[in-house]
């Protein structure tokens, strides 16, 4: 055999070397063929990897039932954010009555938050002509209708309370008593102590078991940033409050109770006046204004005036001169109001109210 270095050498590897291209012509386009491959695998491992954190994120946390996994809306807001907790007798029977009910109020903007126990006992008008009855029945009355529980539930305490209510947990005293089990008891008072030191490494166990044991509206997203905020809180924080059937019952109690701890939003620093009009018909229904004119002060807002709409119109409707505004956006929020439009978009040759043109804001209601 030639020595390496050698011209005999040379010419016998080249001999090799065809050889080898003659038995594996393909092997390097092979090889190119399969690391593209690998890659273009890798990459839509990676894209699909993606979408399925974000379905998580965005996707209702709760596994019980009866949840609308399109329903893809963050419930937690940067500015105010309100949840029913509901105890029910049991999570699994529509049927169930309410026997415990607390709306808890966040407020990002000031680290305070408030839980306001609401007594269920209390007979009332339920909402969306539903006839009257106790509170505590109002849960297995709308599911009597096409499961509408939990949403006859959130507009009924809207139209009682003038204030929106975002997100909504409902569990039972099995569910509860697992999760007192994880970090024993939860002190209203006080959150943040259930999130201390002792309990962190019990905070994956703790949202593995809400999970299974509730029935809410929350993501993923929403139950991370309400972790964030308790662990921002102390006892300074919070405000506890039973309130009274008197103080549910009486707006102006009810009012004026919320209001003393509004924080200083956007919509109370914009200080818009807004017109608020009842535009009812077959049948009118009284008050309609007034209790738009509730909405509005309880989110801070002002109010010019109210009135009855000198003309008919279809729907719930916002009037803006600037529909981008944020008291329009947070005021259409809130009332679930789907229509806005710019005050130009109306002629005043047709009869309107005149403050329509004079105000910033108007508010039509047709129905609550």
């Amino acid at each position: 055999m030639p020595k390496r270095g050698t011209a005999g050498y040379t010419r016998l590897q080249r001999k090799v070397n065809k050889k080898i291209k003659r038995r594996y012509p393909n092997t390097k386009r092979k090889a190119r063929i399969v690391a593209l491959s690998l890659v273009s695998i890798l990459f839509t491992s990676l894209i699909l990897s993606a979408v399925l954190i974000y379905k998580f994120v965005k996707a209702p946390f709760s596994s019980v039932a009866n949840v609308d996994i399109d329903d893809t809306g963050r419930v937690w807001k940067s500015y105010e954010t309100n949840i029913l907790l509901i105890k029910v007798d049991d999570i699994n029977d529509k049927s169930s009555r309410i026997v415990k009910l607390s709306l808890i109020n966040f407020s990002p903007d000031t680290n305070r938050y408030a839980v306001y126990h609401i007594p269920v006992d209390v007979p009332i008008e339920y909402a969306l002509n539903y006839g009257e009855g106790p509170l505590s029945d109002i849960y297995k009355t709308g599911n009597l209708d096409d499961d509408r529980g939990i949403y006859l539930m959130r507009k009924t305490i809207l139209r009682l309370l003038a204030v929106d209510v975002d997100g909504y947990i409902i569990a039972d005293n099995t569910g509860m008593a697992e999760i007192y089990e994880i970090i024993r008891d939860i002190d209203e008072t006080d959150l943040s102590t259930a999130l201390r030191l002792r309990n962190t490494f019990k905070i994956p166990k703790l949202i593995i078991t809400f999970r299974e044991i509730a029935l809410t509206n929350l993501k993923a997203a929403d139950i991370a940033d309400i972790i964030k905020f308790v662990k921002r809180t102390s006892q300074s924080s919070s405000y506890v409050m039973d309130l009274t059937k008197y103080q549910l019952l009486d707006p102006s109690k009810w009012d004026n109770l919320w209001r003393e701890r509004l924080s200083i939003s956007e919509v109370k620093k914009e200080a818009v006046k807004v017109f608020i009009v009842n535009a009812s018909k077959d049948p009118k229904v009284p008050g309609l204004a007034q209790w738009g004119a509730r909405v509005v002060l309880n989110l801070g807002g002002a109010v010019l005036e109210t009135d009855n709409s000198f003309v008919d119109f279809l729907e719930n409707t916002v009037v803006a001169k600037d529909p981008e505004q944020v008291t329009v956006v947070r005021l259409a929020e809130t009332l679930r109001i789907k229509k806005v439009i710019h005050v130009n978009d109306l002629d005043q040759n047709l009869g309107y109210n005149q403050q329509f043109f004079r105000t910033p804001v108007s508010i039509v209601l047709t129905s609550f």
